[in-house]
């Protein structure tokens, strides 16, 4: 079966920002990440993200831009930005590296 034949997995951004909000300590692994999601009982799509998740990450934006291209690894996972008003957690301007805001899908080439 090819990657992109299979269903694609919803993440919700926020349980995303959320769970990365908690988790800062860069350089980690997509299956350090999926232990601990699975350990703090988050999402099993959240769970199931990081751990197909390539090599080792450097920043929650290399992981959020993962989440924007279904047709890349992890295959088939993207954030549900469709609709809806977020109600995004606070955090202070100078804190703020990245907007669910600035989010949006990527168009397959």
């Amino acid at each position: 079966m090819n990657p992109t034949d299979q269903p694609e997995n919803v993440l919700d951004p926020q349980d995303l920002f959320a769970f990365l909000a908690k988790h800062d300590e860069y350089p980690v692994s997509g299956l350090k990440l999926a232990e601990a999601a699975r350990s703090e009982d988050a999402a099993p799509e959240l769970a199931e993200f990081f751990e197909a998740l390539p090599g080792t990450l450097e920043s929650e934006s290399e992981i959020v831009s993962h989440a924007v291209k279904p047709y890349e690894a992890p295959y088939n996972a993207t954030l549900d930005v469709s609709g809806g008003e977020p109600t995004e957690p606070y955090v202070a301007p100078d804190d703020a590296t990245l907007l669910i805001d600035d989010i949006v899908p990527e168009k397959p080439l």
